[in-house]
């Protein structure tokens, strides 16, 4: 039996009442370990999400996953997955992508303005056990990724600056 951890989403109206499924919806239906949700509003009443996911990872010896990847889903407002079973892939470079919201990793999602949305991320990609670069990459309103398959390196994990890196 595979090892499940999930990430629900749950829509409410003004009075605080749930619009979907008791306990919410299920981002995804891939038998896999996701975690560190990044949300933001589709502008119809929906959400973009982007999580951590080892659907493609093994565990080294030291009991860490070797390749986390970052995928995404769009919910619309009636709770129904726009982009499939398998959800829109973010990257699936070598070695470690992490998108988590925590002061120890960096990650930003922002709309945008064109249906979609961008995504700066933690990647880890020359070495899981060295410092990260920070990548980007934008998924348009359909799931696929506008720039390059595995994204954008914005800061290389040397660089002063990447702590102070942000999007507007």
């Amino acid at each position: 039996m595979p090892v499940r951890a999930d990430v629900f989403v749950q829509r409410f109206n003004t009075a605080g009442v749930a619009q979907w499924i008791m306990g919410g919806i299920s981002v995804s239906t891939v038998n896999s370990l996701r975690a560190f949700p990044n949300v933001i509003s589709d502008g119809s009443n929906g959400v973009f999400i982007s999580f951590a996911d080892t659907r493609n990872s093994n565990m080294d010896t030291s009991g860490n996953f070797d390749n986390i990847d970052i995928y995404a889903q769009h919910i619309n407002s009636s709770g129904s997955r726009l982009w499939g079973a398998t959800d829109a892939i973010v990257t699936s470079a070598t070695n470690n992508q992490i998108a988590i919201t925590s002061n120890n990793y960096f990650s930003y999602m922002i709309a945008d303005s064109a249906g979609g949305f961008i995504l700066l991320y933690d990647d880890y990609r020359m070495d899981n056990n060295k410092p990260a670069s920070v990548y980007a990459q934008r998924i348009n309103s359909t799931g696929n990724r506008l720039w390059t398959n595995e994204g954008v390196a914005v800061a290389h994990a040397s660089s002063f600056y990447k702590e102070n890196i942000c999007l507007a």
